[in-house]
């Protein structure tokens, strides 16, 4: 009997998370694995003051937001000037319009699939008729990372205990780094809390340590 020999492979790199998240959207429309702001969680809970959802809530205000770029169109308008239309999305979506001075300053940064940390201000258009987002820095979500001074943990009083702390301590040893440690220790009875700092730790923040810590139960900030 005749057999079929299985075609064989392509070698090709990897794929990139983005480059597998947006795939998973594009052919089930929804990200299946994760969401792409996902990795930087505690950047964003840190950092950022702002949904795209909730601009609305914002009128005239700054506003510090982690999104992510999923349609870049770079254009010349009939005057020659070049600008940008973009689609940026967290959980929800919002459209940016790039002119003059600030498509210039600020371009390189909207191409499809980044990651972006943005300061704006929400402020009525030059028509005055709706409010659109004033971009005033614009950098790499990954670069929040760098910024982060500090990890403060959170802690009940009654979850404290010898293997826990043996755990914490083993973390604290393999995640060193420049980030200051410190716990805030809640009584659930009396509500009284107690905040401390580490004079012999300090730590390295990034996905693997947030990994460590969300799966002791311990609840963290960054900052």
């Amino acid at each position: 009997m005749d057999t079929v020999k299985e075609p064989d492979l392509v070698p090709c790199l990897e794929w990139s998370l983005v480059q597998k998240l947006k795939h998973e959207r594009d052919t089930i429309g929804i990200y299946l694995s994760r969401h792409p702001l996902d990795t930087f969680k505690a950047e964003i809970q840190g950092f950022c003051n702002c949904a795209l959802k909730d601009l609305d809530r914002q009128k005239g205000k700054e506003v510090a937001i982690a999104c992510m770029v999923t349609a870049a169109n770079h254009r010349i308008g009939k005057n020659g000037n070049p600008f940008g239309n973009f689609t940026l999305e967290d959980f929800g979506t919002h459209e940016l319009a790039l002119f003059g001075n600030d498509y210039v300053n600020y371009k390189n940064f909207f191409e499809e699939g980044q990651l972006l940390f943005l300061k704006a201000r929400y402020i009525p258009n030059y028509r005055g008729t709706e409010y659109e987002l004033k971009i005033q820095q614009a950098s790499l979500l990954s670069s929040l990372r760098d910024m982060v001074r500090r990890v403060a943990l959170q802690l009940p009083l009654s979850a404290i205990n010898p293997q826990l702390t043996d755990h914490l301590e083993t973390i604290c040893k393999k995640y060193k780094g420049n980030a200051i440690l410190t716990l805030r220790v809640t009584d659930a009875t009396t509500k009284y809390s107690l905040n401390l700092r580490s004079k012999t730790y300090k730590v390295k923040p990034d996905s693997d340590l947030y990994q460590q810590l969300n799966a002791l139960g311990i609840d963290f900030r960054v900052g």
